[in-house]
């Protein structure tokens, strides 16, 4: 009773509270909303046949420098802890 007589809410704000957010097309954070498809995010990108060969490439000059003895122990350990989940 007290909210009606006050207007729309915390704030002063119209839209914070539950009629007013159902019409829009985003979460309370912003993010859009998912619609009842699967196949309807067009913000995932599955990487084409091209990134996964840089992938595979990148982590093969890795491999490559950790087996470098020249190279700095400081150097050495980063690579290694770049390869850890791999």
């Amino acid at each position: 009773m007290m909210q009606q007589q006050n207007g729309p809410g915390p704030g002063g704000q119209p839209g914070r509270n539950g009629p007013a957010r159902a019409s829009q097309d985003t979460d309370p954070l912003g993010r859009p909303l998912r619609g009842r498809d699967y196949g309807d995010d067009v913000t995932v990108k599955v990487p084409g046949e091209i990134d996964v060969q840089r992938a595979r490439r990148i982590l093969e000059e890795l491999r490559k420098r950790l087996g470098d003895p020249s190279r700095a122990q400081i150097e050495l350990d980063y690579i290694e802890r770049l390869l850890k989940d791999f």
